[in-house]
């Protein structure tokens, strides 16, 4: 397991792109991929409002927010 240490965000502020623990940098459909496979640690995947699955950091953990995290 991987955890997400960085992220490259899109013109709206949207989560594009994750960068893994090992460097692996992953776009957003790969990510959900990947956590639903439970190859990243610390998410979980969840359907958005317009049907598209995406990724977020699960919930209590302390200090550990996707949208937070550095941007690279």
């Amino acid at each position: 397991m991987s955890k997400v240490v960085a992220v490259r965000k899109n013109g709206d502020g949207t989560i594009a792109q994750y960068k893994l623990e090992d460097g692996t940098i992953l776009d957003a459909e790969q990510a959900v991929e990947a956590t639903a496979l439970g190859k990243i640690e610390g998410c979980s995947v969840f359907t958005t409002r317009d049907g598209h699955e995406s990724i977020r950091s699960d919930r209590c953990q302390y200090d550990y927010s996707l949208s937070s995290l550095p941007e690279f």
